[in-house]
């Protein structure tokens, strides 16, 4: 009994000597994380940023967050969602912002992306194209805040994230909708967009804030042919298009005079 008890010390005192205390304090808990306050410098500027304004000029708003795109220490694509803008952080008549975020064991050595506005983010990194065909309601408010969506792609700039002018990727429909020569856009309750079914959009019209425009985004296309639908007291509405070209980063007016199906 007196050898086996030896042994079993034996076998302590191995552990214990292979165990430093610097051993211990490298073990992965998340007290070790690196969680840094970085701050972004987004501006909204030039031609090819618009929409968000019936003047056509994107501005920033009080609660707009933007999401930031990065590599952390494991390789991993991490989504960081900033808080939200307070009066203090727009400046330059609403086209500059000072987003702050809360990044978590970020890699400098690989490039950050900007997404604008955060909801056009998912939870992965990628672009959330399921809420631009599904969930806009018609309205500039809610376009402008969700779906007007805008990014920017570079290097860390010396440990800090790089300032931006964020470029957008959308296009920006103000619909006028006539049948008879007659505008029937404060009775549509929902259209459909289709551009040769690749990209499409159903939008459930917001009739609480009057407008004498239907505004969507949709996704550039060029000479493709695209199929419009509108519901106006019960009523199915259509019109084609062919070889139409629709530019990122541009709000256009588009006059259709439907079809009573």
């Amino acid at each position: 009994m007196k050898y086996l008890s030896m042994a079993a010390l034996a076998l302590v005192g191995a552990v214990m000597t292979g165990c430093s205390n610097d051993d211990i304090v490298d073990i992965d808990q998340p007290g070790n994380d690196n969680v840094e306050r970085l701050t972004v410098v987004a501006n909204l500027g030039g031609s090819t940023t618009r929409a968000l304004t019936n003047e056509g000029v994107k501005t920033y708003a009080v609660g707009d967050k933007i999401a930031v795109v990065y590599k952390n220490t494991s390789g991993k694509t991490v989504k960081a969602e900033s808080d939200a803008l307070t009066d203090g952080d727009i400046t330059g008549s609403g086209k500059s912002a000072k987003f702050t975020v809360t990044l978590v064991n970020p890699d400098k050595t690989k490039n950050v992306t900007y997404i604008y506005p955060a909801a056009m983010a998912k939870e992965n990194g990628t672009v959330n194209y399921d809420a631009l065909y599904k969930e806009q309601d018609g309205t500039l408010a809610t376009l402008g805040k969700k779906f007007d969506y805008c990014t920017y792609t570079d290097n860390w700039n010396d440990g800090k994230l790089p300032a931006a002018t964020l470029v957008n990727q959308l296009f920006v429909c103000e619909f006028t909708l006539k049948y008879n020569e007659a505008s029937i856009n404060n009775k549509v309750t929902a259209m459909t967009i289709s551009d040769n079914a690749t990209h499409n959009y159903y939008v459930n019209i917001d009739r609480t804030p009057s407008s004498d425009h239907i505004y969507v985004a949709i996704i550039p296309t060029a000479s493709n042919n695209i199929n419009y639908t509108a519901i106006a007291d019960g009523k199915v509405y259509t019109k084609s298009v062919t070889n139409k070209t629709y530019a990122a980063g541009a709000m256009r007016p588009i006059h259709l005079n439907m079809v009573q199906n």
